[in-house]
Order: C-alpha cells, then sequence, then structure tokens
C-alpha cells in the first residue's frame, strides 16, 4: 500500500489518470502481509502492519476520491493463497490476519463510498485450483475469478 501512496504523490500523469477515469479498480495490501512470512514468529509486527495497511488505505481513498468524486471504485478484499500450498499449516491464523485486514478495506470503502470485490470469498476453498505455482499469486484460471468477479460486483 505505501507503493501506491508514493505513487499518488510522486506522479502526475497517475493522478491525471484518476481524474478523467469512470472506473477505478485497486488490488493492493497483499504485499503488506507478505511481511509476516517471511518471519511468522514475530507477531508483534503485526498491529504495527495493520495499522499502517489501514493508513494507506484511507490515504489512497481519500486521495482518489478528492481527485475524482464521480468515479466507480471497486476495490478488492485480499484472499488466502496457503491451503494451496506448502504454508497451508499456517492457513487457519493467516485467515484471522487476513480478515483484519479485510475489515479495513471494507471499512475504507464504505468511508470512501466505494464497492467491495470480495475476492476472498471468490477464492476461499479453491485456492489449489486459484493459485500459482509460487503459492502466493494467482494463476490464469484465479486472475479469470477475479476479472470476472470484478466485472460483476
Amino acid at each position: 500500500t505505501q507503493g501506491l501512496v508514493e505513487l499518488l504523490q510522486c506522479h502526475s500523469s497517475l493522478r491525471h489518470f484518476i481524474t478523467q477515469a469512470s472506473l477505478i479498480t485497486i488490488t493492493i495490501g497483499s504485499n503488506d502481509l507478505l511481511r509476516l512470512l517471511k518471519d511468522f514468529k514475530q507477531p508483534a509486527q503485526l498491529p504495527m502492519i495493520l495499522g499502517n495497511l489501514g493508513n494507506n488505505l484511507a490515504h489512497v481513498g481519500a486521495v482518489v476520491r478528492r481527485l475524482n468524486p464521480m468515479a466507480i471504485v471497486k476495490v478488492a478484499t485480499l484472499y488466502n493463497p496457503l491451503p494451496a500450498g506448502p504454508y497451508a499449516q499456517y492457513t487457519v491464523p493467516v485467515q484471522r490476519i487476513i480478515d483484519n485486514a479485510n475489515g479495513l478495506v471494507i471499512a475504507t470503502a464504505k468511508q470512501y463510498g466505494f464497492v467491495v470485490v470480495d475476492l476472498d470469498r471468490e477464492f476461499r476453498g479453491k485456492e489449489r485450483f486459484l493459485i500459482g505455482s509460487d503459492y502466493v499469486h494467482p494463476n490464469a484460471a484465479g486472475y479469470r475469478v477475479i476479472a470476472k468477479a470484478f466485472a460483476r460486483y
């Protein structure tokens, strides 16, 4: 999320595109949580990471709405890729973290009048069919699910 905040601050062309858009899609936050996987034994980082995620989402929401109060903005919830791969034993605690992060996504969406695209619901139980060989990103079928979800919501 920090990367998008920085792009919004530094790139006038991005801000210009936002002012001209009728539809804006946002899928951010997963990389914020991936930091936890690097050292899962230090859960003390979680409140800080979730706090930064919430602040960054709010900043993005405020900037997007200030630049374009009329655009339809669709923001995706995060999904849990872990059931698909070698880290499946962490699925339950990670899902709790993702649920907290998705609470922030939903609250931000509500605050700024964004539409929530519930990718967590779309992926849950189907991860092994939708997650790629890196066990993090979607495969081609997963990207089709994401595209269809954005079109449907």
